[in-house]
């Protein structure tokens, strides 16, 4: 029999939370705690379960998307942890994604795009959005550049919002100077952003590149185009939420605030996990070159490298000649035309080593390289590591 009952309020609706599931998971696994896990499938919107009134366990786990959720959860008067930050209680430590870490990461993967007009896209009052625009316009301005800022009154939860939350987007995003890079407080937003992109006839990612958080990779995949993401490691907040509470259950734990002390951000938050990088897809794929050609070129490269592709193929799509072409892409980006083709072959082969069970053959053949050897060689020139170590390294949990 288990030695300890606890409550996952956690939801299965979202990537991030069915990640923070499987944290909670291995920690069980890993240090061989005896606990009863109560938890059903539920939306964030679904706030506390009926049964939780009549509930009698020893821990909670929670995101809780409302104050009446927190509310519950601390009138369970067990150990609890909380893994979201929308709503908080002294009596609650937070584990969360280090908010600012992502801001700054999003802020460098705009700038090594070549872009220098910035926005952001979030929801007014969350904790995760205000700290993300925070850190997100912090660096820019340490790095002498401004940021508009897009904010919706409420966090919105649909899938689509509704048409007049998009054309009010849309009319903001038709003012911003032009290449633009946008981050969004999440992968949601950046997708809310794209769909306001497309009814304002701006293209993405060549007049916008956009970049989400989370990393839901279904999410990010199935927009139009592809967005990239941060990674927030939700699996390690949920196994360092779970660790937490075993801690805190042997009475290890941190320490409520004093009576009569108000309590500050710095009570709440046990644990901030650092985001495990960014993976890049279309929505930020931005070509920066001064030289029309060349930015065509570089265009017909992000469209096309998957097939056959040759300088000639482009010179002649472009109607300029082969040797003006080779001239104007190294004196413009420094290198030549096939370096290029190959810098974005080998992206993609990244892309799928590490987020895709493809076999070396596929992801070869999908990346534009035909064939594994061939792959194996730019590799090894490149990176200094085959394909298949580069995947041990890199491959998503």
């Amino acid at each position: 029999m288990a030695d300890r009952r606890i409550a996952l309020l956690v939801e299965t609706s979202h990537a991030s939370a069915r990640e923070a599931l499987r944290g909670i998971l291995a920690f069980v696994a890993e240090s061989g705690v005896r606990w009863q896990l109560d938890h059903e499938p539920r939306r964030l919107e679904n706030g506390p379960p009926p049964w939780l009134r009549r509930w009698q366990g020893d821990g909670i786990i929670a995101r809780s998307h409302c104050p009446k959720a927190m509310a519950a959860v601390v009138a369970s008067n067990v150990p609890a942890v909380e893994l979201l930050g929308v709503a908080r209680h002294p009596s609650v430590p937070l584990v969360v994604c280090d908010e600012r870490a992502a801001g700054r990461l999003a802020v460098d993967h705009l700038l090594n795009c070549g872009l220098r007009s910035f926005a952001f896209v979030g929801a007014k009052g969350m904790y995760w959005s205000d700290n993300r625009r925070a850190a997100f316009r912090a660096a820019l301005e340490a790095g002498g550049h401004s940021c508009h800022v897009f904010e919706f009154p409420q966090h919105q939860r649909l899938a689509v919002p509704p048409e007049a939350r998009l054309r009010r987007l849309s009319a903001w995003l038709r003012r911003l100077p032009r290449p633009v890079g946008i981050m969004a407080a999440n992968d949601q937003y950046a997708g809310f952003t794209t769909a306001a992109c497309r009814i304002a006839g701006i293209d993405v990612p060549d007049e916008a590149a956009v970049i989400g958080v989370d990393n839901d990779e279904v999410f990010c995949e199935l927009a139009a185009p592809p967005i990239t993401s941060v990674i927030a490691d939700h699996f390690t907040i949920g196994f360092e939420a779970a660790k937490l509470l075993a801690a805190v259950m042997d009475g290890r734990g941190p320490r409520r605030p004093s009576a009569g002390r108000s309590a500050t951000a710095a009570d709440w938050v046990a644990m901030e996990v650092p985001p495990r990088g960014i993976v890049a897809r279309r929505s930020t794929d931005f070509q920066s070159a001064a030289d029309a050609d060349v930015a065509a070129a570089l265009r017909l490269i992000r469209d096309h490298f998957h097939g056959p592709l040759t300088v000639g193929d482009v010179a002649a799509r472009l109607d300029v000649s082969r040797s003006t072409l080779v001239r104007r892409f190294k004196a413009v980006l420094g290198h030549g035309f096939h370096d290029e083709l190959v810098t974005a072959r080998v992206r993609e082969a990244k892309r799928l080593l590490a987020g895709s069970d493809l076999a070396i053959e596929t992801v070869a053949a999908r990346s534009g390289f035909g064939y594994p050897q061939q792959m194996n060689r730019v590799f090894r020139g490149r990176l200094g590591v085959s394909p298949a170590a580069y995947r041990a390294a890199h491959r998503d949990r």
